[in-house]
């Protein structure tokens, strides 16, 4: 029995010494579990997301937000204070390109983005517009939002659903906004994993995992020698879940390795799925993240297009709309409203700005002079008559002409 008991000891203490001696650094997978990139900062640490999120921000903030006034039927933009805050600096300490490109990054990836917009307490009159920092606004009840951020100088207060101005994500229950991380948490984990063991793949380099066998079996008889052997399946399931690559079993050794390499795991593949996927949540062609998708003109074309039409006007018209919902009254409602340039979406493509300023000339849209001034170029003698192309015709006037032709050549005849 005492023989038993010192072999009995001797299995345990190997165990001991073998999960607490294990370093903890070269050669060892610090954890097995999937990695969770679930909050904002962590799944910016993802190439596709920041891209998505900068190419979206950026493309919102870069359009000038218009306050217009109809004057004669018309509506022509403003230079007051409207103007001033939501083009140049909604307050003391942010500039307009800074505001929305925060919103929209705030929308994406904590659902909801608050505007507390402040009036002056003499006239009236809007003065300044603040974006609350993330978690520092959220709604009570319905038609009721807290708001506590002492870091934009807002004490705790309650707003009325008129006083605020709130942008919201894709929601579920049409009251509260969903961040776009939320929804796209599988494949942000199956990406930060992937990042994860390629990270550990070079950091140990490629180091493979496996396990050591003896030929003889395992020392002891009976139902000792049974639950031996449980002991040291439950010793190598522990070495397995703490990520260990190589351990002992005792005994003649012989090393097996169960390990795969990257090309057994598809991690190019998989990584590959990834930046589609994200960027299918984000709305965004893959080109745009620098995938290595062949592209062409013409699909390049197709892929903005559908860019602007699908994902980036739904964005700008539910700014406008809120905006024109609550600093609007709904007396002036369509004699005022809030509206994004679109068409200087191309202001740096040069090319295809020349195109739409020569369409809209030869459509009579707009005068010469009126092009020249977008270019910062004086307008010259005669440019302020709008013109039209006279290519096309009426088609009466086109009858007209064939029969006046045929009259003429029938005088000719007779003469």
């Amino acid at each position: 029995m005492a023989t038993i008991g010192k072999i009995k000891n001797f299995f345990f203490r190997s165990g001991a010494k073998l999960i607490s001696a294990t370093p903890r650094g070269r050669g060892v997978i610090e954890s097995a579990e999937p990695v969770r990139l679930d909050s904002a900062e962590l799944s910016l640490t993802l190439s596709t997301v920041y891209r998505c999120a900068a190419f979206l921000s950026d493309s919102v903030a870069k359009l000038p937000l218009l306050y217009e006034k109809k004057q004669d039927g018309i509506f022509t933009a403003q230079e007051d204070t409207t103007a001033w805050l939501l083009r140049l600096s909604p307050n003391e300490y942010t500039s307009g390109f800074d505001f929305w490109r925060q919103l929209i990054f705030t929308t994406l990836f904590h659902g909801e983005a608050y505007i507390v917009p402040q009036y002056s307490e003499i006239t009236g009159r809007l003065m300044r517009l603040v974006l609350c920092s993330p978690h520092t606004a959220h709604r009570v009840s319905l038609g009721r939002y807290l708001v506590e951020d002492m870091s934009q100088g807002l004490t705790s207060r309650e707003y009325d659903e008129t006083d605020i101005i709130r942008i919201k994500g894709r929601t579920l229950n049409g009251l509260d906004g969903v961040s776009v991380i939320r929804f796209a948490s599988t494949v942000t984990s199956i990406a930060g994993t992937a990042d994860r063991n390629t990270l550990t793949t070079f950091a140990n380099g490629g180091t493979s995992m496996g396990f050591i066998t003896n030929e003889q079996g395992t020392p002891g008889f009976g139902e000792y020698q049974t639950s031996a052997l449980q002991a040291m399946a439950d010793d190598m399931s522990a070495h397995i879940r703490k990520g260990t690559r190589v351990f002992a079993v005792g005994g003649k050794a012989q090393y097996h390795s169960f390990s795969m390499t990257a090309a057994d795991m598809q991690a190019l593949e998989t990584r590959k799925f990834t930046v589609r996927e994200l960027c299918r949540f984000f709305g965004v062609h893959p080109s745009f993240v620098f995938d290595d998708t062949s592209l062409n003109y013409k699909s390049a074309e197709n892929a903005y297009s559908s860019f602007l039409t699908d994902t980036l006007c739904p964005m700008l018209r539910q700014i406008e709309n809120e905006l024109t919902r609550k600093l609007i009254p709904s007396t002036q409602w369509g004699k005022r409203r809030f509206r994004f340039a679109e068409e200087e979406l191309y202001a740096a493509d040069l090319e295809s700005r020349m195109r739409y300023t020569e369409k809209r000339i030869q459509t009579g849209t707009m005068t010469v002079n009126e092009a020249r001034a977008s270019m910062g170029m004086k307008g010259v003698e005669g440019g302020d008559i709008p013109l039209i192309s006279a290519n096309l015709r009426p088609v009466s006037e086109a009858g007209a002409a064939t029969d006046i032709s045929k009259t003429n050549d029938k005088t000719d005849k007779d003469e």
